[in-house]
């Protein structure tokens, strides 16, 4: 509305979870009201037993905020009602990124762990830092309270739909204030808590991976943004086929440069590449790729790779569809925002360097022979905007470069379908 004109804008509780947003239309005293409606995701595309007129398949709703994808039998239902494909690139947008850090305090011997071992120890499963070969001591607990989008992430992210009980747990507390629950975390010899990145502070934020043997990765914007961290998740706008005219103009607001500051300034992460990375984050990024290189595991050919290239100008994977070489939502659009950004003057005569990878479901010789496709199918996406490629090539399923080895989970699968994207330019540091 503000983007629009609107005057005397303001926001109206209505019932649990619902406000209306209303302000004067510009030069006219005329007042127009959106009415939001936060009762989760499925709420997003129909009713459910709870939750009565809303979503989009009732025209109850003009947009839809989900933070899951849309699910097949959701689609169909949609088809069977002609109001076309809710996955398709025309009605599913990538907005924004949602991460959280796991914090301890500074002196804390840890600096990693995976997401099984965080599930353990907010369930009560593993109670003193010495269980996880840290020092000994009782570990006590902090989280946001049960109102906040932080502690839904972590719920989905972490405890797989467990809740956390406030008022039942001991060693438990629960603030409403993210700045006050690290500084008790930063003064608590053996708290851990989790936050937004934006309030990480003087506390030591832990490295996380989805596994054992797993590269662990230090919670930044550039790894939620490149979607490798682990807590991390997309955030969708969804529309019908036939959208009113100011739901297609919210949507396209909402991925254009002022959008996205918006979406930054909410505290979640952009979806846009130009992103300037802090000195913390670029030491983070620098470490995490040194790990990649110091690891005998990694093969020799990736390591030549990546040796004297880095991602920080990138700041993109592009990913895809199960068993498919066709590139997903996102990636669909993130090849116009890398096209635009390389074609800058400052990048005249740097390489760009795809990698490919799979999930580890299905032949591993069919799978390295998609990673390829894959990294080719990016190669001619950009090619076709004006950039061209140095080097193209795939890894498959390897094993030491899988970011999450669990076969069971959509989500874990899509983490791993992949094109890295790296640049070499001639200053870079030479080994």
């Amino acid at each position: 509305m503000k983007e629009k004109g609107y005057a005397d804008i303001e926001k109206v509780p209505l019932a649990d979870l619902e406000v209306l947003i209303k302000g004067k239309k510009p030069d006219s005293a005329e007042v127009d009201a959106v009415e939001i409606k936060a009762h989760g995701s499925s709420t997003a595309f129909d009713e459910t037993d709870k939750n009565k007129l809303v979503g989009l398949l009732g025209g109850h709703a003009d947009v839809g905020m989900s933070s899951s994808p849309v699910k097949k039998d959701m689609v169909e239902k949609f088809q069977v009602q002609n109001m076309g494909n809710p996955g398709s690139r025309a009605q599913e947008h990538v907005i924004a990124l949602d991460g959280l850090a796991v914090i301890v305090n500074p002196s804390n011997s840890l600096d990693k762990l995976s997401v099984e071992k965080i599930r353990k120890i907010f369930l009560g499963e593993v109670t003193d830092w010495a269980q996880l070969g840290g020092n000994s001591g009782a570990i006590k607990l902090y989280s946001r309270d049960q109102q906040s989008g932080t502690y839904d992430t972590f719920k989905h992210l972490v405890l797989s739909g467990q809740k956390l009980e406030c008022d039942k747990q001991a060693n438990l507390m629960c603030f409403e204030d993210s700045k006050e629950l690290a500084s008790h975390v930063a003064s608590d010899l053996n708290g851990i808590g989790f936050i937004g990145l934006n309030y990480i502070g003087t506390t030591k934020a832990l490295r996380v991976s989805m596994g054992e043997g797993v590269n662990a990765l230090a919670p930044t914007r550039f790894t939620v943004k490149t979607e490798d961290y682990p807590l991390g998740r997309r955030l969708f706008l969804y529309q019908t086929n036939q959208p009113k005219p100011l739901a297609a103009e919210f949507i396209q607001f909402s991925l254009s440069n002022a959008g996205q500051k918006v979406v930054s300034d909410a505290g979640l992460v952009e979806v846009g590449i130009d992103e300037a990375i802090t000195p913390i984050a670029r030491d983070a990024i620098d470490a995490d790729k040194q790990r990649l290189l110091d690891d005998a595991a990694v093969p020799k050919a990736y390591k030549d790779l990546i040796r004297n290239a880095d991602r920080k100008d990138t700041q993109v994977n592009f990913r895809f569809a199960s068993g498919a070489s066709e590139l997903d939502n996102r990636a669909f659009r993130d090849v116009g925002r890398l096209s635009e950004k390389l074609g800058k003057p400052e990048f005249e005569g740097a390489k760009l360097i795809l990698v490919g990878f799979t999930d580890p479901k299905g032949d591993e010789v069919k799978n390295l022979d998609l990673s390829k496709q894959r990294a080719t199918q990016v190669k001619d996406e950009l090619a076709a905007e004006g950039i061209q490629v140095e080097t193209v090539t795939g890894f498959g399923e390897e094993p030491s470069l899988l970011l999450d080895p669990r076969e069971d989970e959509p989500e874990s699968l899509a983490k791993n379908r992949r094109v890295e994207v790296w640049l070499q330019r001639s200053e870079f540091p030479q080994p």
